[in-house]
This record gives C-alpha cells, structure tokens and sequence, in this order.
C-alpha cells in the first residue's frame, strides 16, 4: 500500500495552496512570474552582474534596496521607487529600454505594495538572501491539510472525501448514490490490475457478507504480478519506454525489456519511492555490482538516437542525446518541463538557462557503453540459437529469391532489385 499513500500524500501537497494566506497567493500568482519574466535577469542571484545593486529576489533584499535606497515602502505603493520605475517616472525606467509594462500589472504591483509586499509563505513572510525565492509547485515540501468543513457530515468515509464532497456542495451538488457490489469490484479490480473481474469472483463477493470484504479485495488485488504491470504502464510512458531507439535505423537497444521488467517488480515489490528514483538516475554509480541498479540505469538509453552511417556532425548528434536526456529528467523527477531553458530562461517555470546547462553538465560527462547481465552460459546459448535463426533465414531468402525469379525472369527481377 506504500505506493497509493504516497499518491495521497503527494494530493495533499499539491492541494497545499488551499491554506495559503492572501498576500502570499497574491504574489506567487501575479508578481513574481513578472519578476521573474522581466526583472531576475538583471535583479537577483541569477543575473551575472547585478544592476544598481538591487537584487528583487526576496524580501529582505528588496527592503534594503540598491544604490538610491528602499525598492518599496510597504503599505506606500505611490511612495515606493519600484513603483516609480515601473512607470518610468522620474529618470527611473524597469524594465530598460522595454515599453512600460501594461497598467494592469503596474496595478498589481501598486496593490503589493500597499498590502506589505508579501513573499511566499515563509515565517514572517520574509527569505534569506541565500533562500530560492521562485517558488514552483512542485518543490514544495509535502504538509498536512486540514479537510475542509462539509454538511454531509454521513457520507465522508475517509478525509480524502472531504475535498470531494467540499467541492460538490460548492457548486450545490450532491453525491452520486453508492454503487453495486458488482459495480464496485468491476472499478477497483479494473483501477489496480488494468483487467475485469472474473464471473466466479463476481458472484463470490456478492456472497460475502464479512466487515471486512472490500479490504480483502484491495489486499487480494495488490498481491497480484498483474498489480505491478497495470502501475508500470504510467510509469513507462513517462520515462519514453521503447525497446528501440528510433529515427531512420530504429536499433535495437539491447536487454531494454530488462527495465520493463524491473519496473514491474519495483512495484510488486512495494520499493521506496526514493530508491526507485534513485537506482534509475545513477544505479551504476551507487550500486555499480548490482545487477538490478545497472538494470535501472538504462533509463538513460530509453531516449531516441539518430545513428547515421557515415554521419560527420558526431557532436550535433551528442548534443542532441544530452538535450533529450536533460529534458526527461526535468519531466519526470523535477515535475517541470525544463527544455525552453535550453534557449532562454523559463517564462513561466522556474528554470533559467543556467539551470538548465548545469543539469546537462552531469550528462555530459558520461559515455554510453552496452553492460552485459546474463550469465556467460546464457549468453552462449543464445548466440547459438541466434545464429540457427539467422542462417534459417538466409536460406528462406535464398529459396525465396529463386521462385521469384522462376516467375517473372532473372532480368525482370535484376532490373527490379
């Protein structure tokens, strides 16, 4: 059950905004994505030089100021030199050589001001110099949420349920009335192990009466191998699971089926999240004589591969590989799309261009070489039918190649091969 309670866990930390204070929502929601859009480049820890020594990034730095002073005066949106700046007021012009930004947003920022220019959610709403400022939903650490209130107070079965019926009383709705038995094993049995349930295991649950019937469903179902393959679908297409490599070649990349399996197993297995992570990331470095860790690094050749005979540009097609691999670790370990970064800082996601080559920096310094896992006699044995295989097949080609030229003539044939 590790696995669902994570997904829980993980539901209650995207939902985490629920409690979120006003002036904190205000500002992740319409100020720093203009921050960072269109002043971190010059104003924070990111830019090379920081301009007029005045770094926006967090709050303290943005009460200390630059070099003519305090950027605001909370409370005093009309008194505050960021706000002069943006209106390219008074000599002052943010951001440089650009059009002012449009008065909805100067708007904004005014009203930030005026309710005490607010930072995230941190204690006392202030950060470190030395603190992240941009703030994601993805790097926000799991906390608890308290449910919220509901009518139907008879219907909740867990605090999960809670959010549901929240929502639906909000537009006025109400639940849906309870399902069949059969109904019900259908759904659950289809949700964890991707098959239906069989007529015998239908009629025998509508027989069992016990208090306990439905978790002995669950527990029945999560026992099951076909549990670990319904949940390692999701997971392979998230990390391109192929067992070729694509383009024109489209090669075999070999034992692949090998992280199809362990996949499976890690879930049936009931793995920590984290070492699943893990040994997929760097299993070579941090097991390098573990058969299955080294079988978890292949999810660095999963991506596509152009290999072009004859190909001159040997570092455009690296680059290619690398830019591939960066961008599915932003996808699946950091929840973020991070490949615009490869050309400019992420307009609307936390990822700068440096960011995004220094990821890649850890990928460049590795080389690709194929780990032979099966055990010497297992490989000679299939060397030896490989090569039975191949010869048969040569030979059908042969007698293949003779019957059609019986047919249609050796010139029409030459002429047409």
């Amino acid at each position: 059950m590790r696995l669902i309670l994570f997904m829980v866990a993980t539901m209650f930390g995207v939902t985490a905004f629920a409690d979120e204070p006003e002036g904190a929502r205000f500002f992740r929601e319409k100020i720093e994505p203009v921050l960072v859009s269109e002043c971190y480049s010059c104003h924070s820890g990111q830019a090379k030089k920081v301009q007029s020594g005045l770094r926006l990034d967090s709050r303290a730095a943005l009460l200390r100021g630059g070099d003519v002073g305090p950027a605001v005066v909370p409370g005093a949106g009309k008194e505050s030199l960021l706000i002069e700046a943006l209106r390219h007021e008074d000599g002052l012009e943010m951001p440089p050589k650009k059009p002012r930004l449009p008065e909805p947003v100067i708007a904004d920022f005014v009203r930030w001001v005026e309710m005490g220019a607010p930072y995230g959610t941190e204690e006392k709403g202030t950060r470190t110099d030395t603190e992240d400022p941009r703030r994601h939903w993805s790097f926000q650490p799991v906390r608890p949420v308290s449910p919220p209130p509901v009518r139907e107070v008879s219907w909740l079965k867990s605090p999960i349920d809670a959010f549901i019926l929240a929502g639906l009383e909000a537009k006025g709705w109400r639940p849906a009335p309870p399902v069949t038995r059969s109904e019900w094993l259908r759904r659950v049995t289809f949700d964890l192990i991707g098959l239906p349930p069989t007529p015998d295991e239908i009629e025998a649950f509508e027989r069992n009466v016990a208090p306990d019937a439905f978790e002995r469903v669950a527990d029945r179902l999560l026992s099951s191998p076909h549990y670990g393959e319904r949940l390692a679908q999701h997971w392979l297409d998230v990390v391109r699971y192929a067992e070729t490599e694509g383009y024109e070649y489209d090669r075999a990349v070999p034992d692949a089926w090998r992280f199809r399996d362990y996949v499976i197993q890690s879930f049936n297995r009931d793995k920590p999240f984290d070492r699943f992570l893990v040994e997929q990331v760097a299993g070579d470095e941090v097991a390098p004589g573990d058969p299955e860790a080294l079988t978890a690094s292949i999810f660095h050749r999963l991506g596509p591969v152009r290999r072009n005979a004859g190909n001159p540009e040997i570092a455009l097609s690296r680059n290619e590989v690398l830019t591939e691999r960066t961008d599915i670790l932003g996808t699946t370990f950091l929840g973020l799309s991070v490949g615009c970064a490869r050309c400019h800082n992420h307009k609307l996601e936390p990822i700068s261009q440096k960011d995004y080559y220094r990821l890649q920096a850890y990928l460049a310094a590795t080389d690709e070489h194929n780990i032979n896992l099966s055990p010497p006699e297992e490989e000679a044995s299939w060397k030896k039918k490989t090569g039975e295989v191949k010869k048969a097949i040569d030979a059908l080609k042969v007698e293949a190649f003779d019957v059609l030229a019986h047919h249609v003539g050796d010139d029409f044939l030459a002429g047409r091969l």
